[in-house]
């Protein structure tokens, strides 16, 4: 319930500085989805929010730094985020990654593991590829507008699902490999934004 509270708060404020377009809904499962999208802007994981939808409780990892403040710790944690030790494998926010799409939940991750501005590039870290291969869920790429200027159109591009896959047993390679192809598919999904 306070998801959705924050969430229609959010909509409500959005409303007046931006004007949200979102493209391929009708592709959003209704199931577990690792939806991994890419990350332009602190506000990235609002417009994905929003674009999902209140059907579709979106679950965040958040770096570790944000709950180091009670308030903020406490309010990211009611959102159903929680917090991951960037640079290092955190097992912790592993297992509740995985906890949480094997259960039938949808996780919001960004696969470049940071903020990347739109002439920088940066290769994804296997974290995605890994939680992919390992729950076994569907895949939903998304592609946020890069620039979200107050009172333009920002776009969000929700593509279809899929199921990743590798023959034998997965390593770092595999891992690396498959969240290159899920940063290539978000990356692609920019074609469909109308110029």
């Amino acid at each position: 319930m306070f998801y959705n509270v924050i969430l229609s708060l959010a909509r409500f404020l959005f409303f007046f500085g931006y004007r949200l377009i979102v493209i391929g809904r009708e592709n959003i499962p209704a199931d577990g989805a690792l939806v991994c999208a890419n990350h332009t802007a602190l506000n990235d994981p609002i417009f994905g929010a929003l674009a999902l939808g209140n059907k579709n409780h979106m679950r965040f990892m958040a770096k570790a730094e944000l709950f180091q403040n009670p308030l903020l710790g406490g309010f990211l944690r009611r959102l159903g985020a929680f917090p991951v030790h960037r640079g290092k494998a955190d097992i912790a926010a592993i297992k509740e990654s995985l906890a949480i799409l094997k259960s039938g939940g949808k996780l919001m991750l960004f696969p470049e593991g940071r903020r990347v501005l739109a002439n920088e590039m940066e290769e994804a870290k296997t974290g995605a590829g890994m939680l992919a291969l390992r729950s076994g869920v569907q895949v939903l790429p998304v592609f946020i507008s890069d620039q979200k200027r107050l009172f333009s159109r920002v776009y969000v591009v929700i593509g279809r699902p899929y199921r990743a896959a590798w023959e034998g047993k997965p390593g770092h390679d595999a891992y690396q490999a498959v969240a290159d192809d899920i940063m290539a598919r978000v990356e692609g999904l920019r074609e469909e934004i109308p110029r």
